[in-house]
C-alpha cells in the first residue's frame, strides 16, 4: 500500500515538473518574441530616422546649392552692372576705355591665316627690312600684297569669346578666338574686363597657369590704392599688366640669378592686349585679321 502510494506521488511530481517546465519554456518563448518585436520596431524606427535625416541633409544641400547659385548669379549681375555703369552703355573696352556698340559693316568670317596681331593702341609689328638688291620674286610678292591690301586689307572683327555667365569677378578664363589662345580676365572689384594673349613674351609660357594679382605700379592709374591687376608668369614670375600688357616690376626675377640670366635671352617685351566688349549675353573680342602672301 505504501509502495503504491509512493509511486503515485512520484508520478504526480513528474507531471508537476513537466507542467512547470512547459510553463517556463512558454514564458521564455514569449519573452524572446517580445524582445524580437521590440528590436524590429527599434530597427524600423532607426531606419526611418536615417531616411528622414538623409532627406533633410539632401534638402539642406539642395538649398545651400541654390543659395550659392543665387549668390554667384547676383555677384555676376552686380559685376556686369558695374561694368555697364563704368561704360555708360552695354559695351566696354579694355584699358579703361569704352566703345559704343555698333554693328560692323560687311563683316568677314574668321580667316585661318592670321599673320599680324595688333595691340590695343592699333600699332602693328613692322616686318623686318629686306636686304638691299633687287629680287624679282619679292617684288612680285610686294605688288600682289599691295593690290590685295587695297581690296581686302586688314579688318577688325568682333568675335564671340564666351558667354557672360562663364566668368565671375576675379576669374581668369582661357579661350580660343579666331585660332588665338587668349585669356579673358574679370577684375575683382573694379568692374572691368580685360583680354590678353595667353603666352608670356619671354619664352611663350601659357599664362593661364599663373596667378592673378594686384601689384603696385608707377604708372598713372584710376585705382585708389595705386595698384593694377597683373598676370604673373608661372615660370619666371614676370608680372604683366592686364590693362596695358607692359611688364610690372623686374624682368624674369625667378629663380634668383638663373632667372636674370634667362632674362638676357630675350629683351623685355610686353604681351599683346585685345579690345573686349559685352554684347547682349556674350563677351566679344576684337581681332585684327590680315591675309598676306
Amino acid at each position: 500500500m505504501d509502495r503504491s502510494l509512493k509511486s503515485v506521488e512520484n508520478k504526480i511530481d513528474e507531471i508537476r515538473n513537466k507542467i512547470e517546465s512547459r510553463r517556463r519554456d512558454e514564458a521564455e518563448t514569449k519573452e524572446s518574441q517580445r524582445k524580437l518585436k521590440e528590436k524590429v520596431v527599434i530597427d524600423r524606427e532607426k531606419k526611418k530616422q536615417q531616411i528622414l535625416e538623409k532627406r533633410r541633409n539632401n534638402m539642406d544641400r539642395k538649398r545651400k546649392k541654390e543659395k550659392d547659385q543665387r549668390n554667384s548669379y547676383e555677384k555676376q549681375m552686380n559685376f556686369f552692372q558695374k561694368v555697364a555703369i563704368n561704360s555708360g552703355s552695354n559695351d566696354t573696352k579694355v584699358n579703361g576705355e569704352f566703345k559704343e556698340e555698333t554693328d560692323d559693316k560687311n563683316p568677314i568670317q574668321s580667316t585661318p591665316i592670321i599673320s599680324k596681331l595688333i595691340r590695343s593702341n592699333n600699332e602693328t609689328v613692322k616686318p623686318p627690312k629686306e636686304k638691299s638688291g633687287f629680287n624679282p620674286v619679292s617684288g612680285a610678292q610686294r605688288l600682289i600684297s599691295s593690290v590685295w591690301g587695297s581690296t581686302a586689307g586688314s579688318r577688325n572683327q568682333w568675335i564671340v569669346a564666351l558667354p557672360k555667365r562663364r566668368i565671375d569677378p576675379g576669374e581668369v578664363v582661357p579661350v580660343n578666338v579666331g585660332g588665338l589662345d587668349l585669356l579673358v580676365i574679370a577684375s575683382r572689384d573694379e568692374g572691368k574686363i580685360y583680354c590678353i594673349a595667353n603666352s608670356c613674351s619671354h619664352l611663350g609660357t601659357p599664362l593661364e597657369t599663373g596667378t592673378f594679382e594686384r601689384r603696385k605700379t608707377d604708372r598713372p592709374t584710376d585705382s585708389t590704392d595705386g595698384c593694377e591687376d597683373c598676370m604673373v608668369c608661372p615660370l619666371h614670375q614676370t608680372a604683366f599688366s592686364v590693362e596695358t600688357g607692359e611688364v610690372n616690376g623686374p624682368w624674369c626675377p625667378h629663380p634668383p640669378v638663373i632667372g636674370n640670366i634667362m632674362g638676357m635671352v630675350k629683351q623685355k617685351l610686353p604681351i599683346a592686349t585685345f579690345d573686349i566688349r559685352i554684347r547682349g549675353k556674350n563677351i566679344e573680342v576684337k581681332i585684327n585679321s590680315r591675309v598676306t602672301f
